[in-house]
């Protein structure tokens, strides 16, 4: 179960074809293309028209903390990680394509993004494609991604409850300890943070999957499932 490569080896997504408008991430994604309808010039920097920017994140669906508490003002798409991250989801999964300083919609993106189907192919994209160190500095690139699997049998099997994210933390590396520098790592350690910031603030938050309160930084993060976990990951009786 900890390194299984099949999407359905223990678990399946949307088995019974719900909306999935109600997603945060899906929901911004869906947003955002149909601002651009069927392509969008770009800057000469290569982003986003800021105008675009701007209206996609006024819809406050997703939102940075940064910006939020004040300490970056959004001018740019590259202000906004939750922005950058919609775009190269939707360029890694094929929705979307680059040329000539045009970002534009595929046929694949045409026929797929206001289908239920989008949802497996950004899940699948954001958990096996996406490099989930890509916007923090934590030294290791693999933690949290790797076996991302197991975090989410931990969600399902102990999510009930309102939990320190420590707790997920400390079951994570029991399994994988081979992602530690130092056997004595603690709670206190790097690397909990960082796989309390990628798995939960960047990967379930942004599905919705998860109820997140309190700051990594301060030990004080808690984690609990939402409703929404159960309706979209449906374990098999085999996985429990």
């Amino acid at each position: 179960m900890l390194y299984g490569e099949e999407q359905n080896s223990f678990y399946k997504l949307n088995p019974n074809d719900k909306s999935v408008n109600g997603i945060p991430l899906i929901k911004q994604i869906r947003y955002f293309l149909n601002q651009i309808e069927t392509e969008v010039k770009l800057t000469k920097a290569g982003n986003l028209p800021p105008t675009l920017v701007k209206e996609l994140y006024s819809q406050k669906i997703l939102v940075d903390e940064l910006i939020e508490n004040g300490f970056t003002k959004l001018t740019k798409e590259t202000d906004a990680n939750c922005i950058v991250l919609t775009r190269v989801l939707c360029e890694l999964s094929g929705i979307l394509k680059k040329r000539n300083g045009t970002l534009s919609l595929t046929s694949k993106g045409r026929d797929i993004y206001k289908t239920n189907g989008i949802f497996p192919l950004i899940f699948d994209t954001f958990a096996n494609t996406f490099n989930w160190s890509y916007f923090d500095g934590y030294p290791n690139k693999t933690i949290g991604q790797v076996g991302y699997k197991f975090s989410l049998f931990l969600i399902h099997k102990y999510g009930d409850v309102e939990r320190n994210a420590d707790f997920y933390s400390e079951k994570y590396f029991k399994a994988f300890p081979q992602l530690l520098d130092n056997p004595e790592t603690n709670q206190f350690s790097e690397p909990y943070g960082c796989y309390s910031v990628r798995t939960f603030r960047r990967f379930l938050d942004y599905f919705g999957f998860i109820r997140v309160t309190g700051n990594h930084f301060q030990k004080l993060m808690t984690v609990r499932k939402s409703e929404t976990f159960d309706e979209f990951i449906v374990f098999k009786a085999h996985g429990v």
